[in-house]
């Protein structure tokens, strides 16, 4: 599917998965320039979101900067088709399901202690990292461990926005905040990002016929991850307001109303 690539060589070989659209046709050093352009959704609500939390929700602030990572690491896979510039961009999505696992255990006061949290982070990190680094040229190895912990944050995140509160004030805080985070989270990174992800793997030469030659579907992934990423994080944080008695945040909106987003008090 793709000219040669100058890459491989230097950045340790063929990368184990490829995508939809045509590799190295727009310009000889960059394999996938429309992929590559749209790593700007992820580095853009990275930068948003560590502006947003500094000084208010520094624990926040790194998962920010992970999602940063995120983009720039895309940038490497889809401007190389590398095994280099995959592992950049992999191993961060997996650093960034382990710390939003973090912060949603300690929302939630599951781990209460600082130390412990910190270790069971640090320790969780590197399991992941390692684990990934010894399958790292089975790409079915990194996407059921990617999925499982993603699951695991949908479906926790899930029973908070849905499970009543006691107090009726927590429980309109439920309805008009973390609900409505959840739920544009959900829309955006299943309903619009992973159905372009998952049509861009399997119906490629169908789609590619009609629908710009496939070129906009793994872009859109982008975008759709980084407003789940972006929501699913709030969510999270306005989960912990409500556990340690903040008052209720406010759901406010950004980028035109197009964005949701949370009031933040100092902690």
């Amino acid at each position: 599917m793709s000219t040669r690539n100058p890459y491989l060589e230097r950045f340790g070989g063929e990368s184990s998965v490829d995508f939809c659209e045509a590799n190295f046709t727009v310009h000889s050093h960059v394999a996938e320039p429309y992929n590559t352009v749209s790593a700007i959704f992820l580095i853009g609500l990275g930068i948003l979101g560590c502006i947003h939390c500094a000084g208010k929700a520094n624990a926040y602030v790194a998962l920010f900067i992970l999602l940063i990572f995120v983009g720039f690491g895309t940038i490497a896979l889809h401007a190389t088709l590398s095994a280099h510039g995959q592992a950049a961009d992999e191993v961060p999505m997996l650093l960034l399901t382990v710390g939003m696992v973090a912060c949603l255990a300690e929302a939630r006061g599951l781990i209460r202690n600082k130390i412990v949290l910190g270790l069971f982070t640090l320790l969780a990190s590197i399991a992941v990292v390692l684990w990934y680094f010894y399958f790292q040229h089975n790409y079915i190895i990194f996407i059921l461990s990617y999925s499982i912990m993603v699951a695991f944050i949908v479906f926790y995140l899930g029973y908070l926005s849905f499970y009543p509160r006691t107090s009726p004030e927590l429980d309109r805080a439920r309805k008009n905040l973390i609900q409505p985070l959840f739920l544009y989270g959900i829309a955006s990174y299943l309903g619009f990002g992973f159905f372009a992800w998952i049509t861009d793997m399997l119906l490629c030469d169908t789609v590619s016929q009609f629908f710009f030659g496939g070129l906009f579907l793994h872009s859109l992934w982008h975008l759709g991850a980084a407003i789940g990423s972006w929501c699913g994080i709030f969510a999270i944080l306005a989960v912990r307001e409500e556990f340690h008695g903040q008052p209720p945040p406010q759901l406010t909106w950004l980028c035109a109303g197009l964005l949701p987003c949370i009031s933040i008090s100092a902690s």
